[in-house]
C-alpha cells in the first residue's frame, strides 16, 4: 500500500464503491422490476437505475438483516450476488429490448449528464470531507468522528464476528455481549462491504461509501416524488430536481448564534466553543448536511420511509394484485427504517395511524384502509426479531418505564431565567416555541407559513399528498414540541424526527416557486438557481444566504476542526486533545493501530486508558475487542460503567516498577495487549517496564505491551 493515509483510504473508498451496487442498487433493482414497482418496466435506463438506488436503501437492511440474522454472512453476500447477476441479466434483456426515440433521448441527454455530473461530484466531496488528510507525519480526522468512534468499531465487530445482533466492540464482562439495545441495521450494510472487500477495503472507507450513497438515495427520493407527485412536463421536473438539490444545502439561522459565540470566545478567551459542532448552541433541527454526515442511518430511515410513503400514493388507483406486492414493499420500507433509526419511524408510525383516523371519515378513500394496515402489519412481521431483541433491552437497569415523556422543547434563552422557579421554564420555553423553530429553520419557517396560507384558500383535503403532507408535519411539529426521548442524556427523537418533516418543506418550496420553475423551463442548457426565484423578498432572500452560509460554515468547521486546535486558532484544551499535538498523535496512533490490525491474531482483546472519553484511534482505526470503552456502551447501566473503569483504569494512572500488578489485572480482565500513550501516567514507567518486557511495537506516542496470559502466546 501507499505509505499516504489519505490516499489508501481513497484507494479503499473507490474501490468498495466498486463493489457496492450489490447493497447500494441492485436489491432495488430486482425487486421494482420483479413487482414492477412505480411502472419500473415502462421506465428510461436512468430511471430504473435510480429507483434501484432508492428502494435499496429501502429493502436491503431489512433483507440483510434477515438472512444475518438466522444464517450467516457468507450466505448474505452470497444472496447478494445472486441478485446482482439476475438484475445485470435484466438490464441486459431489457437494453436490447428497448429502443426509445431518438428525439426523447437526445432532449434529455444534457439533464443525465447534469444529474451524473451532481452525483459524481457529491462522491468526491465526501471522500475529501470525510476521509483522515495527511500532512507529513501528522493526521487530521473531522469532528464528525465523534461520532464515527462508535459507527465504526460496529461495523468491525460485525465483520470481524459474523454476528447480528452485533457484538459490543467495547464491553467485554468476561464473555461477549450482543448489541439488543441499538438500531443497528445501517451497520450491517457497511459491514458486507467490508467483507466483500477483504483486506483491501476497511470499516471506515466503508462507512464513507454508505455516506454517500446515503445522499444520494436521499436526492433520488425527492425526484421519485416530485416525479409522481407534480404531474408536468419532463423538463419542469428536471428543474425541480436539481433546484430541491440546491435546497439540500439551506439550513437554518444557526450562522448568526454561531458567528457571535466564535467571535466572541476568541476574543476573550483565545479559544472556540462546542468542540467543532455547531449546532451546539441550541436543540438542533439539523441541516441536511450534517444529518448525512453526522447520522447517515437516521437520514437512511427518513428516506426508507417516505420510499413507502411514495409506493403507497403510487399505488391508490392500482389493481388489486398491484397493491398486494406492493404492501410487501411498503412493509419492508417500513422494517427497513426502524432498524435504520427508532425514532425516525416511530414519528412516521403516528402519523401513519393519524392519517388511517382521516381516511377514516373519507368515503371516498376507506378502501385504502386495509392496505394501510397490511402493510403496516408486514413491516411489524418482518421486524420482528429485531423488535424481540430491543425489549430484551441491555444491562442498564436504570431504565425503566416509557423511554418518553412530556416537555416543552428548550430553548437556549431561558438558561439565563435560572432566577425563575422551575415551574414557570416550561412556559417560556413555550412563549420562546416560534422564535426557536424560526431560528432552527430560517427559510423553511417562511415557506411553511406560506403554503399553508395557500392551501387553505386552493383545496387543501383534496389532494392526497396535500393531506398526507400536512398531517406528516402537523405530526412532527406536536411531538417534537412536547415529547422527548429518555434513554440517553441527548434527546434522540427530538432532533431526528424532525427529518420527514424537513423532506417535505423542501416540497413546499417549489410549490411556492413553480412559476419560476415553468418559466425556466425551456432553458435546457442552464441551471437554475434558488436565488433567482420570481417574488423572492429581501427578507427571505437573506434567510436563504443565511440557511447556506450555515452549512457551508458546518462544513468548514467539521472538516478542519482538528487543525484548528493544532494551529492554536481553536485553543486548547479540548474534547480531542489536551495539546496542540492532535494531527501527531493520530498518525501514530494509526500506525499503531494497523501494525496490531496486521500482526496479531484476531481474538486478541486490546485495552486502553478506560478514562479517555471517547477515544477516536481506537474506535477508527482498532479492528479488535476491548474489554471497556466509552464508545459503545449501549444498554450498559452508570453502575457499570464505573465498575469497569475502576477495575482496569489502575494499569494506566499508576507508575510502575515490574509487571506482577498488571498482569494480574489483565489476567483478571482478560487483556491480552496494552495500548499505551504518551498522555496515560503508566506512559513514565516504560523505559523499565521495558527493561523486562520488549514492546510489541512501540513509536513516538503509542506503544503496544503484551500482559496477562498473552505474554506467552
Amino acid at each position: 500500500m501507499f505509505a499516504n493515509y489519505t490516499i489508501n483510504d481513497i484507494v479503499g473508498i473507490l474501490l468498495a464503491f466498486l463493489i457496492s451496487p450489490i447493497i447500494y442498487l441492485t436489491p432495488g433493482y430486482f425487486f421494482a422490476w420483479l413487482l414492477n414497482a412505480l411502472d419500473f418496466r415502462k421506465r428510461s435506463v436512468f430511471v430504473q437505475v435510480l429507483i434501484g438506488i432508492v428502494l435499496s436503501n429501502a429493502i436491503s437492511p431489512i433483507l440483510l438483516f434477515l438472512v444475518y440474522r438466522f444464517y450467516s454472512a457468507a450466505i448474505a453476500i452470497a444472496f447478494l450476488s445472486i441478485i446482482a447477476i439476475a438484475s445485470v441479466c435484466v438490464f441486459v434483456f431489457s437494453t436490447i429490448k428497448t429502443h426509445p426515440p431518438i428525439a426523447v433521448l437526445h432532449e434529455l441527454k444534457i439533464y443525465r449528464v447534469l444529474a451524473l455530473s451532481g452525483a459524481a461530484a457529491w462522491v468526491i466531496f465526501c471522500i475529501c470531507f470525510l476521509t483522515d488528510w495527511q500532512f507529513g507525519n501528522k493526521l487530521y480526522f473531522t469532528s464528525i468522528t465523534y461520532d464515527y468512534t462508535t459507527r465504526v468499531s460496529i461495523i468491525d465487530a460485525i465483520t470481524r464476528t459474523g454476528s447480528v445482533p452485533p457484538v459490543n466492540p467495547g464491553y467485554f464482562p468476561d464473555h461477549p455481549v450482543v448489541l439488543t439495545y441499538l438500531y443497528y441495521f445501517w451497520y450491517i450494510l457497511g459491514s458486507v462491504l467490508d467483507t466483500a472487500g477483504g483486506k483491501f477495503v476497511s470499516a471506515y472507507q466503508a462507512l464513507i461509501v454508505g455516506v454517500a450513497y446515503c445522499g444520494l438515495s436521499l436526492a433520488g427520493a425527492m425526484a421519485l416524488y416530485l416525479r409522481l407527485r407534480n404531474k408536468g412536463n419532463i423538463r419542469t421536473i428536471w428543474k425541480s430536481v436539481f433546484l430541491s438539490a440546491q435546497l439540500f444545502l439551506v439550513s437554518g439561522m444557526d450562522f448568526l448564534p454561531v458567528f457571535c459565540l466564535f467571535t466572541t470566545f476568541q476574543i476573550l478567551f483565545h479559544n472556540l466553543p462546542m468542540e467543532g459542532r455547531i449546532e451546539g448552541w441550541n436543540m438542533p433541527i439539523m441541516s441536511w448536511m450534517n444529518a448525512i454526515a453526522w447520522v447517515p442511518n437516521h437520514v437512511a430511515s427518513a428516506v426508507a420511509c417516505m420510499t413507502g410513503l411514495l409506493l403507497f400514493q403510487d399505488g391508490r388507483k392500482r389493481g388489486f394484485k398491484y397493491k398486494l406486492n406492493i404492501s410487501l414493499l411498503i412493509g419492508a420500507c417500513f422494517a427497513s427504517g426502524l432498524g435504520l433509526s427508532v425514532w425516525v419511524t416511530l414519528t412516521f408510525a403516528i402519523f401513519w395511524v393519524v392519517w388511517m383516523l382521516v381516511i377514516a371519515f373519507q368515503k371516498l378513500e376507506r378502501m385504502q384502509l386495509g392496505w394501510m394496515m397490511f402493510s403496516g402489519l408486514v413491516g411489524i412481521v418482518l421486524a420482528a426479531p429485531f423488535l424481540l431483541d430491543l425489549f430484551k433491552g441491555g444491562n442498564d437497569s436504570t431504565i425503566s418505564g416509557l423511554p418518553v415523556e412530556l416537555y416543552v422543547r428548550p430553548f437556549i434563552l431561558t438558561q439565563f431565567l435560572a432566577f425563575l422557579p422551575d415551574s414557570m421554564t416550561p412556559w417560556f420555553n413555550l412563549l420562546f416555541l416560534p422564535f426557536n423553530y424560526y431560528l432552527e429553520l430560517g427559510f423553511f419557517a417562511v415557506v411553511a407559513v406560506q403554503w399553508l396560507r395557500l392551501r387553505r384558500k386552493t383545496g387543501l383535503w383534496e389532494n392526497p399528498y396535500y393531506i398526507s403532507e400536512f398531517l406528516l408535519v402537523f405530526v412532527v411539529i406536536i411531538l417534537m414540541s412536547f415529547f422527548r426521548s429518555t434513554i440517553i442524556i441527548i434527546n434522540d427523537w427530538g432532533i431526528r424526527g424532525w427529518l420527514p418533516l424537513q423532506f417535505i418543506l423542501i416540497v413546499w418550496t417549489l410549490d411556492l416557486y413553480s412559476n419560476y420553475i415553468e418559466e425556466q423551463a425551456g432553458e435546457t442548457k442552464q441551471i437554475s438557481s434558488i436565488f433567482n426565484f420570481k417574488n423572492l423578498s429581501p427578507g427571505l432572500r437573506l434567510l436563504l444566504i443565511i440557511g447556506v452560509l450555515t452549512t457551508m460554515t458546518e462544513i468548514i468547521v467539521d472538516r478542519s476542526w482538528t487543525l484548528l486546535i493544532d494551529s492554536g486558532v481553536a485553543g486548547s484544551p479540548h474534547e480531542v486533545g489536551p495539546d496542540f499535538q492532535i494531527g501527531a498523535r493520530t498518525y501514530y496512533a494509526r500506525m499503531a493501530y494497523e501494525y496490531a490490525n496486521e500482526n496479531l491474531p484476531e481474538n486478541t482483546i486490546y485495552q486502553n486508558n478506560p478514562t479517555r472519553s471517547l477515544d477516536r484511534p481506537s474506535g477508527l482505526y482498532g479492528t479488535h475487542q476491548m474489554v471497556f470503552s466509552d464508545r459503545s456502551v449501549y444498554g450498559v447501566s452508570q453502575a457499570e460503567i464505573i465498575t469497569m473503569t475502576g477495575r482496569i483504569s489502575p494499569i494506566f494512572l499508576i507508575n510502575y516498577w515490574d509487571w506482577g500488578q498488571i498482569d494480574i489485572l489483565c489476567k483478571q480482565n482478560n487483556i491480552d495487549v496494552l495500548v499505551i500513550n504518551d498522555l496515560d501516567p503508566i506512559w513514565n514507567s516504560l523505559p523499565m517496564l521495558e527493561k523486562i518486557r520488549k514492546p510489541i511495537y512501540k513509536n513516538d506516542f503509542y506503544t503496544l505491551m503484551a500482559c496477562g496470559n498473552f505474554v506467552n502466546k
